[in-house]
């Protein structure tokens, strides 16, 4: 009777020593799977400031070419209105153009440098 006492606390020794194994197998395995996802947090958190990074130069870039393609329709009409009148000149009265006085300086009239008769 004490020798099957004996040999049932052996086997009852010998489960909880496996018992023991597969806990701190477990354990291995949630620490690995801790650091994974610490890991992944990291990944996350640098693609999202990446994410950002990028949006915001592609706002910029989506800004450049809307200027640049209003830019390109302004001269696009710019060169339209020229060839249109570089065709039509001869059809058109040409008189000769003479540049505009916006105003004289009086020390220029004093002066008789205006080109003006002085009053």
């Amino acid at each position: 009777m004490k020798s099957e006492r004996i040999q049932a606390q052996g086997n009852k020794l010998l489960q909880m020593q496996v018992l023991v194994e597969k806990n701190l197998s477990l354990e291995d395995q949630v620490i690995n799977v801790l650091q994974n996802n610490e890991d992944l947090r990291v990944r996350i958190d640098n693609h999202q400031s990446l994410l950002q990074q990028l949006s915001k130069e592609h706002q910029d870039l989506q800004g450049a070419l809307d200027r640049q393609a209003g830019l390109c329709q302004r001269l696009t009409q710019e060169k339209e209105q020229l060839m249109f009148k570089l065709k039509h000149r001869d059809s058109c009265p040409t008189f000769p153009s003479f540049p505009i006085v916006s105003e004289i300086s009086p020390q220029l009239i004093r002066t008789g440098q205006s080109g003006l008769p002085r009053s």
